[in-house]
């Protein structure tokens, strides 16, 4: 690695958050790490608030890019391809990051081999209300909350673990030879859409690279009370299915019987389940219920995606 070039940039995507965008900044640039070897880029994705004015509150200790092409991937290339470091980690603007949050994604990288392809590490939260008595621990990854374990492993299996975009690192040279972010994919404004860090991996998987879980490179991420309803719960579960028909159209060319058959696998359990209709008229206050429900919805999404109907 050569002395003279920055080891790690750290990007913050956002769009409309100037509330909660200092906070993700300050995070950043109290890391543990000396100045020289890190720098900060915040992607403004069309904000008209007041995020240009937060961003510049912070003089020349953050770099400002602007992407004039709303959502989420564009606003994230726009930062990699702006970034000057070997490494490049990916914080969400409704997040803060732990102190040494950089210089063990670095160590990670530097340290572990064979050199992880992309790095992630735990996501905790932080409730700006109480947590809801309906919410099970596996609804509770629709809200990026991650804690697979204290032990630093290889993710293998995406079914059961995955990094999650809100605290995310990749080498930049990586980053380049894969083209980024799929455009088809991520937040788009208000939007639910997802997926583009799970795509990512998967492709970075098939490869045949590595995908490392770092623990204690942790975020907190912020949960709003807006979100603690099961109408968001809902909305984020139909979305879910969308996009990973979108990832399954992606990786497979959206055509041929493979699909047909996938649809035909969904729908069993949509029928038996009444097409989600008994969890929409009656009470939430089962965890489990509530959890089955979701599965179903996102068992929508993900048959009106494979149709190519959104």
């Amino acid at each position: 690695m050569a002395t003279n070039r920055i080891s790690i940039s750290a990007v913050i995507c956002t769009h409309n958050r100037a509330d909660c965008l200092p906070a993700a900044i300050e995070s950043v640039l109290q890391q543990d790490l000396t100045p020289d070897r890190f720098e900060l880029i915040v992607v403004d994705n069309r904000s008209n608030d007041g995020t240009h004015d937060v961003v510049s509150g912070f003089g020349d200790r953050v770099k400002l890019v602007k992407e004039p092409i709303l959502g989420l991937s564009n606003a994230r290339n726009a930062g990699w391809r702006a970034a000057q470091g070997v490494y490049v980690a990916m914080l969400d603007d409704d997040a803060v990051a732990d102190p040494a949050w950089l210089r063990h994604i670095l160590a990670a990288f530097e340290e572990t081999r064979p050199e992880p392809a992309c790095v992630g590490g735990r996501v905790w939260p932080i409730w700006e209300s109480p947590r809801p008595a309906w919410l099970s621990d596996r609804t509770l990854l629709n809200l990026t909350v991650i804690d697979w374990s204290e032990v630093p492993h290889a993710v293998t299996d995406f079914q059961r673990e995955w990094l999650a975009g809100a605290n995310l690192a990749f080498p930049r040279a990586v980053l380049e030879r894969l083209g980024g972010f799929s455009a088809n994919l991520g937040r788009i404004g208000s939007g639910l859409l997802s997926g583009e860090e799970i795509e990512i991996q998967r492709r970075l998987l098939a490869e045949g690279l590595m995908c490392w879980y770092e623990p204690r490179a942790a975020v907190g991420h912020r949960i709003p009370a807006n979100r603690l309803r099961p109408s968001w719960f809902r909305r984020r579960s139909y979305s879910q299915g969308l996009s990973d028909a979108r990832i399954w159209h992606i990786e497979q060319g959206g055509s041929g019987e493979s699909r047909w058959r996938l649809l035909r696998q969904e729908l069993g359990p949509l029928l038996r389940a009444g097409f989600g209709i008994p969890g929409l008229i009656g009470a939430v206050d089962d965890p489990s219920r509530f959890e089955d429900h979701c599965g179903v919805l996102w068992r929508l999404g993900f048959a009106r995606g494979l149709l190519g109907l959104a």
